[in-house]
């Protein structure tokens, strides 16, 4: 597949790999087009019990492409609101697929990639995984719904506490709050990750895709709403003369570092 996006399988287990780790796998336009092709695909396949998302590389994902989010923002032609909008369409996609999806986190999952780590119905992290939330750097609040992922699950109080604080979270304390299902060293990262997909969908794929349904039916239509207003508050943050110099410096210093 394009869009640094391919599918293998093992057994009736699907394996969704993003190989951009050049990049550290940081999701633009054309990311979201293939990602969501491939689970349009695998919805409408019915060979399947389960997916595994991983990524190739040191990073599972650094999140946005910041280079096209300020080309985004020098055009001023509502392409921003379109690229968040690409995004969430691969939230809603993961949480409506009437399969389970595990994420198989390696290295960071920072900003929105730490979004889509979430979006899936259980997490795999290898122990040496961080989760940044990153965007108050920025100067923005968050998209891909990482706000409401972590308000629903923590309360608001835990929630504020992991979006402003300085340090990542570990795979240990992600999995302490209930954010991980199972942290793995680097050797069994996959295996673990695929085996608790096989258990996942060990069962009639009718029962599963009803449990799944019903635990995420009101969830997932207040998250499609809790999207749109975070998109709408990420517009605004982008508009400030902050959010431009901070991600202009944080491209600037990626360079830097890679001389």
């Amino acid at each position: 597949m394009a869009n640094n996006i391919t599918r293998s399988q093992t057994d009736d287990i699907v394996i969704v790999t993003m190989f951009n780790d050049e990049q550290a796998n940081t999701i633009d336009l054309s990311f979201c087009e293939g990602l969501l092709g491939a689970l349009n695909d695998i919805k409408s396949s019915h060979h399947y019990r389960a997916v595994v998302l991983r990524a190739t590389g040191s990073v599972f994902s650094a999140g946005g492409d910041l280079a096209q989010i300020l080309e985004c923002l020098d055009k001023g032609d509502g392409s921003l609101e379109a690229l968040i909008s690409a995004l969430h369409a691969v939230i809603l996609a993961i949480r409506r697929l009437p399969l389970p999806v595990i994420a198989s986190v390696q290295g960071a999952a920072a900003g929105a990639g730490f979004s889509l780590a979430l979006a899936c119905d259980a997490v795999v992290a290898m122990n040496t995984a961080k989760f940044v939330v990153g965007y108050p750097r920025l100067g923005t609040s968050s998209d891909g719904g990482l706000s409401y992922q972590l308000t629903r699950r923590l309360g608001p109080a835990r929630a504020l506490d992991i979006f402003l604080r300085k340090e990542p979270l570990g795979a240990e304390e992600a999995q302490s709050l209930g954010l991980v299902q199972r942290v793995a060293d680097p050797l069994s990262l996959e295996d673990t990750a695929v085996e608790l997909a096989r258990t996942m969908s060990s069962y009639p794929p009718v029962a599963v895709a009803e449990i799944k349904s019903l635990i995420g039916s009101l969830s997932d239509d207040e998250l499609e709403q809790h999207l749109e207003r975070e998109k709408q508050a990420f517009l605004r943050c982008a508009s400030t003369p902050e959010f431009r110099t901070n991600v202009a410096q944080f491209i600037q210093q990626s360079k830097a570092r890679k001389r």
